[in-house]
Parts: C-alpha cells; sequence; structure tokens
C-alpha cells in the first residue's frame, strides 16, 4: 500500500504513478462532499465519483484491475479538503494487496441476488 500526499486546497488536480500505470486525479469540493474524477493512463474511468471515507475511489472491480484508492478519515468523517495531510488520507492498493484484505474496506461492493422478484442492477434493487 501506498499513501499519496493531498494538498491542503478545495479543488486540485495531480498525477502520481503506480506500479508503471498513470493516475490522474481531480478532486474537487462539491457542496457537501468532495468528488474525483479519475483517468488510468489517459482512459477516464471516474467523473465526478463522490468520495466516502473507508469506500474504495473506483466501485467497481471492472473499472481497474490494476488497483484502488481510498480515503481513510480519522472517525470515519466526510473527506473535507481541510484536513488533507492532516487526519485524511488518500492510500492505494494494487489487486494483490486488495486481495490480501478481503471484507476491509478496501473489498468492491458485490451483487446480490436476493429473490427472483427483484431486478439488481449495480448493488440497487428494484421490487417488481
Amino acid at each position: 500500500m501506498r499513501v499519496i500526499s493531498l494538498d491542503k486546497i478545495p479543488n486540485q488536480s495531480f498525477s502520481v504513478t503506480v506500479d508503471g500505470d498513470r493516475w490522474d486525479f481531480e478532486i474537487k469540493q462539491a457542496v457537501t462532499s468532495m468528488t474525483c474524477t479519475l483517468s488510468l493512463n489517459d482512459t477516464e474511468i471516474l467523473s465526478g465519483q463522490r468520495i466516502v471515507s473507508g469506500a474504495p475511489i473506483i466501485p467497481y472491480r471492472y473499472l481497474s484491475r490494476s488497483g484502488n484508492f481510498v480515503i481513510i478519515t480519522d472517525s470515519d468523517d466526510i473527506p473535507n479538503w481541510e484536513s488533507f495531510g492532516v487526519s485524511q488520507l488518500l492510500i492505494y492498493a494494487n489487486e494483490s494487496e486488495i486481495d490480501s484484505v478481503a471484507g476491509s474496506t478496501l473489498e468492491r461492493p458485490k451483487l446480490v441476488a436476493y429473490a427472483l422478484s427483484v431486478i439488481v442492477i449495480n448493488s440497487l434493487s428494484i421490487v417488481l
């Protein structure tokens, strides 16, 4: 795992190379949260994704086979630029590190089929 520095400013863009892949970040302050636009090797994979403490920034495994990022905060506080580098850290974990800590905050969401009368779409269910 690798800690990536975040500047203590509300809107920032930066690139980081990890395991031979270049990740381009745009982190912005939204009304009540922080959002992230993320590109991997010049291919945009997320745009305006809400950042949630302890949750993978890339929500689905098919979007990146290279690894994932998570912002860790004290007491699961809402990520806030004023605490970047103080009590909030951006962490990168590659696929083997994610697999070794399955069940933790780095694990991606799984689809669960509840019954034949329920349609599951990206972890959202619609009851018929």
